[in-house]
């Protein structure tokens, strides 16, 4: 009996089901990389008790800079970004072996790096999750700063004040608009500390962490009048006057009622949280 009904369910089995399964199973959130598990559950400890707005937020996992001074090596793109290799799918093998090669060593002397897009796309490098193995706290520190950006809409704001010192000389123009933009990296620091807290998660770790980005780096920096973000010795002196002042003036968070909804995009790379 057993083995008839065996027969007849793998007879029930067809080609299109099989393909079905296939496709599910690909897209399934249990089978996505590790990392996409690290930035899912620190978003949900995030959105738990902070309004992560109704903006639609793409995460991506992609090359970082190594894998692009590599492919300018060895003449993929002639720009120091090389943007189009540091968008590249890592998790996808490439006819090229060069590019599968420069993708390995990525991972492998790469360092962590993570931007955001005024429409909702948020890259992280894939080697962030190695080098952030025990260090509790930073990886929803640097979501929270990133997730700042989008929902401050800070990449228009600086549009906005750009096209408003025109008939200023071109250095002036750009010496303004990049101490713009150094105020909106420190209030993605602050908006970035007041979610932790709110997530019981100790916000002293956003301050440690832009040391030891700069520790991995191997890069010392201060501000100078064309630098996008402040220098280190400032922004973690900033950061602390800020967490001080928060500490004293905080009240409960409340919890939020906005769970979201997760996708997982295998063939886009890509991880979609909406949150309402």
């Amino acid at each position: 009996m057993k083995k008839l009904l065996i027969r007849l369910l793998i007879g029930s089995v067809t080609i299109p089901s099989l393909f079905i399964a296939a496709s599910v199973a690909k897209n399934s959130q249990l089978f996505m990389p590790n990392g996409y598990k690290e930035i899912k559950k620190s978003t949900i400890t995030l959105a738990k008790y902070n309004d992560l707005g109704d903006q639609q937020i793409r995460f991506t996992i992609t090359p970082g800079y190594y894998a692009a001074w590599r492919a300018k090596e060895f003449g993929l793109c002639k720009s120091e970004s090389c943007t189009y290799i540091r968008r590249l799918n890592p998790f996808k093998k490439y006819s090229d072996e060069t590019i599968n090669e420069i993708i390995r060593q990525d991972k492998i002397f790469g360092t962590n790096y993570a931007y955001a897009t005024s429409s909702g796309n948020i890259s992280l490098s894939q080697s962030t999750f190695d080098l952030y193995r025990n260090k509790k706290g930073f990886l929803e520190c640097v979501l929270a700063h990133e997730i700042s950006h989008v929902l401050n809409n800070h990449s228009y704001k600086e549009s906005l004040k750009r096209n408003q010192l025109e008939g200023l000389s071109k250095k002036d123009i750009e010496h303004k608009t990049m101490a713009k933009r150094r105020d909106f990296e420190l209030e993605a620091d602050f908006d970035s500390i007041e979610m932790v807290f709110n997530s019981g998660i100790d916000p002293k770790a956003c301050i440690d962490s832009l040391r030891f980005d700069s520790y991995l780096s191997g890069y010392y920096y201060t501000t100078k009048k064309d630098s996008t973000h402040p220098g280190l010795e400032e922004r973690i002196s900033k950061n602390n006057e800020f967490l001080e002042h928060h500490k004293k003036n905080s009240i409960n968070p409340q919890s939020s009622k906005k769970r979201g909804k997760w996708e997982y995009r295998r063939k886009e790379n890509v991880l979609l949280f909406r949150p309402n």
